[in-house]
């Protein structure tokens, strides 16, 4: 994993202020409870590097840690959405880039990619759906 990622990663504004969050979460079919609460908060991310080679991390909500994930990159893992479903995903990391495939188990839509880039200290995070590309959610997060 690059060094780039480690650290701490804050929105730079509230998530529903996102472009194309109103579409994305239609696309998903995301129940209008988690869209209001989601609209409302700033996400964050917190990565860190484990010793054994797998990453952790931490999903942020104005600051505190709602989900915590451990995996390790190009290995398929299980894990439970903020909409109480699982879903099989998929991230690969490569220098400043990551790629996040995310397929629900139950195949209510045929999930999602998310696709994190570091430049310039930014991180851009555009999430797109699977079936339908052109649906995107697109947010950035600068370092803490």
């Amino acid at each position: 994993m690059s060094n780039g990622f480690i650290g701490t990663w804050i929105g730079t504004k509230k998530c529903g202020e996102s472009e194309g969050f109103d579409d994305y979460c239609k696309e998903m079919k995301t129940a209008t409870d988690i869209v209001d609460g989601f609209r409302a908060v700033t996400l964050g991310l917190t990565y860190t590097q484990m010793d054994d080679g797998q990453i952790e991390i931490c999903v942020l909500s104005d600051g505190n840690n709602v989900k915590t994930t451990v995996f390790r990159p190009g290995v398929e893992y299980d894990s439970e959405g903020f909409d109480g479903k699982m879903y099989k995903i998929l991230t690969t990391i490569d220098g400043n880039t990551s790629k996040e495939n995310s397929i629900p188990v139950e195949k209510f839509h045929q999930g999602t990619t998310t696709m994190r880039t570091i430049e310039n200290g930014t991180m851009h995070v555009e999430s797109s759906s699977n079936a339908n590309p052109s649906i995107t959610m697109k947010y950035t997060m600068d370092r803490k």
